[in-house]
């Protein structure tokens, strides 16, 4: 196929600000259609690209030209809607995190791969080019034999979450974890490896929803690196941070853990630490992984992210909220 027919499954504010201008912006895709609650929202929401409003799961589904769909619902329907894309046998790319728990997430890898349709997860800083090139100079040993690493992303909502967050079944059984802490872990593992366990602690002083706003936890990967990980949704920080170390130099990327391709990524060997430039061909990370996603399904070639990623991150969620409920170290199953 030429473009890849999309169509979005929940129009709130991430689809609607991001998801639905870069599918019409990009040759490879189109805005075919949409999904919401109500009729009148979802034609709305897909008047200004002249695409095809539903309020049925099963007739949104059914329309034999649409080809891929962004999942964007609460984190607690998930699975379900993943599965539903499955069995109509339609390509989906989820937002993260892909699950509830690990459980949910493998049933959601085995569904797609049951029905041969790809299955991808919305960590679109993957496609960061300062967290590309970090990858790529550790893959090449740049940095001897590596010893630790430190990830946070930190912010405050200015007018509070949306209801659904708040409540900790919706939030699929947290909400900073979830929204910052499952990207962080993500970029981790595809720095790092896989991890072996960890030791967590979950706060909610700043806003007291039941789902928490800070997550804090030390991870030990099966390569012997230890990281900490920091994310929160209660408090500011000047910038965001992954920094891995080794023997024979560092890399540190400020500011990467955004929507937009910003931020500075250095390297250092003891020596002056040297500024790394960077050039980016879309105008925001949703773009890239859209694109990545659509070139996938066009040329039937493996997507970067794919579900079996999702279900990692899963796994190590699932044991950080174990930690921090029994006050132990959790290995990650």
């Amino acid at each position: 196929m030429s473009t890849v027919r999309w169509g979005i499954l929940g129009c709130g504010f991430i689809t609607g600000q991001a998801i639905a201008p870069a599918l019409q912006a990009l040759g490879n895709t189109t805005l075919h259609s949409a999904l919401s609650r109500g009729q009148s929202k979802a034609d709305a929401f897909c008047a200004p690209y002249g695409a095809i409003g539903y309020a049925d799961r099963d007739r949104f589904l059914a329309d034999p030209e649409l080809d891929a769909v962004y999942v964007a619902t609460p984190n607690f329907r998930h699975a379900e809607d993943v599965i539903a894309c499955a069995a109509a046998g339609k390509h989906v790319l989820c937002d993260k995190p892909l699950a509830d728990n690990a459980v949910q997430a493998a049933a959601m890898v085995e569904a797609c791969a049951r029905a041969g349709v790809k299955l991808g997860v919305g960590f679109q800083l993957r496609f960061h080019p300062a967290h590309l090139e970090m990858m790529r100079r550790i893959g090449a040993g740049a940095l001897g034999t590596l010893s630790h690493a430190a990830a946070s992303m930190c912010f405050r909502y200015p007018d509070g979450p949306s209801e659904w967050r708040k409540n900790l079944l919706q939030a699929g059984g947290g909400w900073a974890t979830n929204d910052l802490g499952s990207h962080l872990i993500d970029l981790l593992v595809s720095l790092l490896g896989p991890v072996h366990r960890v030791q967590a602690m979950l706060s909610h002083r700043v806003y007291g929803y039941a789902g928490e706003d800070l997550g804090s936890a030390l991870l030990e990967f099966d390569s012997g690196v230890v990281a900490t990980w920091v994310c929160s949704t209660g408090t500011n920080a000047q910038a965001s941070q992954l920094a891995v170390f080794g023997s024979d130099g560092y890399l540190q990327a400020e500011g990467t853990l955004g929507l937009v391709p910003g931020g500075t990524l250095t390297a250092g060997d003891g020596s002056q630490p040297q500024g790394f430039d960077y050039a980016f061909d879309h105008p925001t990370l949703y773009h890239a992984e859209l694109s990545a996603f659509s070139e996938a399904i066009r040329h039937d070639d493996p997507y970067a992210v794919p579900g079996e990623d999702g279900l990692t991150v899963a796994k190590v969620l699932d044991a950080v909220r174990r930690s921090a409920s029994e006050r132990c170290a959790v290995t990650v199953t």
